[in-house]
């Protein structure tokens, strides 16, 4: 598991895990009287509390927003069509680009990675079968000149992307 992916699965688990609580809270609150005796006791007599308290949800609003936002980051390619922006998820990158390769290298190409680095730039990793130098550098521009047309093709994305091989 990733980094980023424990983060947000941590994330997620106290969302949850405060929405539960607040919901157990209120379903126990009509049964015990000295909670009720308590909670408008200390909401009546001291109501200087509701500042640190709108100050402590709205620390946990804003850890919320910057944390899932940071989560989120440079899961999506950012490609720009002339007038408008389209926002293509890595997935489905990731799909197209293995299926390129199992269509056109069968029994080539034993895995591949996508990144995308500041939602603009393509790193495209390609872990290969054992081939000599020569042949694995032909198979190299081979598929770089299908990714180009794949990626504008498909995708509409006509910038410089990485393309990394790796053989064992």
């Amino acid at each position: 598991m990733r980094l980023r992916e424990a983060v947000a699965s941590a994330l997620h688990l106290l969302v949850i895990g405060s929405f539960f609580a607040l919901s157990f809270f209120f379903f126990v609150l009509p049964l015990r009287p000295d909670w009720r005796l308590f909670v408008v006791n200390w909401l009546s007599e001291q109501p200087e509390h509701f500042y640190w308290l709108g100050a402590i949800f709205a620390l946990i609003a804003c850890l919320f927003v910057f944390g899932f936002y940071g989560v989120g980051r440079g899961r999506f390619l950012r490609l720009i069509m002339k007038p408008h922006v389209a926002i293509v998820d890595a997935k489905l990158l990731k799909e197209a680009i293995e299926e390129c390769f199992r269509t056109h290298f069968p029994r080539q190409v034993r895995g591949s990675d996508i990144a995308v680095i500041s939602k603009q730039r393509l790193d495209v990793a390609v872990d290969l079968l054992p081939l000599e130098e020569s042949r694995q550098l032909r198979l190299m521009r081979e598929m770089e000149k299908q990714l180009c047309y794949l990626l504008r093709q498909r995708f509409g994305y006509s910038l410089p992307f990485t393309l990394s091989i790796h053989s064992k």
